[in-house]
């Protein structure tokens, strides 16, 4: 398929292309915007690696792991866990956000990922940071955080001169709070080449602090436009990068973000279920981040497809199809849709 956006392969209606994987609940912070607060740091038996291994064996390929928390990296066998997906199922992108809180521990973690799954094309490390010291201090919970964002980001960049495949995002998650903030915080990031790119989200879910929520569309719409400006001014200054296709990408999923914001609904299918899916520490499955879990893969004998082709999986598609959110990573995987992706270049939505 070639468009304005160029070519994205492997595009194919269907087919699993992004798992979500939250290895942990376990957090070190206690960030008032989290939408996963109800779960962090409660008992569960996790997936052990044998069980991960399991369940990866009844997946077909897929290219993007996005994996989740709770604070990732305080599992010991993160770089374990990637290399089952990388080996097995032809995963070539990682994502692994962090807090940043653990400077040291984090680059070690990243490096033993990178060296066990050496034939990843990508794998982006997404930094939290959601203003500058005093706002993001408070927004997380715990003193210092911006301090150790900022030496996590230096440890990363003297991390990616010895891997060219590592690259550094920074993502902020804005509220009604702190957005007139973000707006100079993307001016500092890009002034200090402190990553190779800077995202946006809007707040999502039903955050621990519920005074909180999105900034309106008309604000936010401006903060994605200067992160998209910003953008292509990262990718010419950086390989990491390059991909014009992946950059538009992000400048579709923004206009769609936008418009949910302000038009209050879901304004192209949702592939929740489809293209994308959610495995939760103790093994149980979602379609989305945001709604109940449809079983565990324990009770399925750890066969993903199963439990995925499911009648409880089909119904919980066809309840997704009335609701609507801003989650970044689900407007882009429903863009996959060549459909939906061409509507999305001409701004036909």
């Amino acid at each position: 398929m070639r468009s304005a956006l160029g070519y994205i392969p492997g595009i194919l209606t269907g087919k699993l292309r992004h798992l979500i994987f939250f290895v942990t609940n376990r957090c070190n912070a206690r960030c008032s915007h989290c939408f996963y607060w109800t779960s962090l740091n409660a008992s569960v038996r996790e997936l052990s690696l044998d069980e991960i291994e399991l369940i990866s064996n009844t997946i077909d390929s897929f290219p993007m792991l996005l994996v989740s928390g709770g604070e990732p990296t305080l599992r010991a066998d993160l770089p374990e866990i990637c290399r089952i997906f990388t080996e097995k199922n032809g995963v070539t992108r990682v994502a692994i956000p962090t807090n940043g809180l653990l400077p040291e521990k984090i680059m070690e973690v990243i490096r033993r990922t990178l060296v066990r799954c050496g034939g990843l094309e990508n794998l982006d490390v997404g930094l939290s940071l959601d203003g500058f010291k005093e706002t993001h201090d408070r927004m997380r919970g715990v003193p210092g955080s911006f301090d150790g964002v900022m030496r996590t980001c230096e440890l990363l960049r003297e991390l990616g001169d010895e891997f060219s495949n590592l690259s550094i995002s920074i993502v902020s998650v804005v509220t009604d709070s702190n957005y007139c903030e973000v707006d100079r915080l993307l001016d500092y990031v890009h002034a200090n080449m402190l990553a190779d790119r800077h995202v946006v989200e809007p707040v999502r879910g039903e955050p621990k602090d519920s005074s909180l929520h999105a900034p309106p569309y008309t604000d936010f719409a401006k903060l994605a436009e200067k992160s998209t400006l910003y953008t292509w001014g990262y990718r010419r200054r950086s390989l990491k990068f390059s991909d014009i296709a992946a950059q538009r990408m992000m400048q579709y999923t923004y206009h769609l973000q936008v418009k949910t914001l302000e038009e209050r609904r879901w304004l192209i299918p949702c592939t929740a279920g489809r293209y994308i899916a959610v495995i939760e520490p103790n093994g149980d499955l979602r379609l989305c981040e945001l709604t109940r879990a449809i079983g565990n893969l324990r009770d399925y004998n750890y066969d993903f497809r199963r439990l995925w082709e499911s009648e409880q999986a089909d119904a919980m598609r066809q309840a997704i199809a009335s609701c609507y959110c801003t989650h970044g990573c689900f407007t882009y995987a429903s863009l996959m849709d060549p459909t939906t992706l061409a509507k999305a270049a001409a701004h036909a939505i």
